[in-house]
């Protein structure tokens, strides 16, 4: 039996159903460092700890009002 190629969309559905979730953070070298020095010494339990509360804060991010983003202030530019 061959393997048939599948579709992006259909790859992530397979991951849904598996329970696989696609989780994106921004660390620093160090931090990604550590993480990675901790599950390659067998700690694989805390990185998992860290990788659901980084899921929590992502998630508890998503739910909050648009009121709480991040709004950049610029200066208005004089038009002549």
């Amino acid at each position: 039996m061959s393997k048939k190629n599948k579709s992006p969309g259909e790859q992530e559905d397979d991951r849904e159903k598996k329970g696989t979730m696609r989780l994106k953070v921004m660390v620093s070298k160090k931090e990604a460092a550590q993480l990675l020095a901790m599950y390659i010494r067998g700690e694989e339990e805390m990185v998992a700890k860290i990788v659901c509360e980084l899921q929590r804060r992502t998630e508890a991010g998503q739910q909050g009002s648009s009121s709480d983003a991040w709004i950049p202030k610029l200066e208005s530019i004089p038009e002549d």
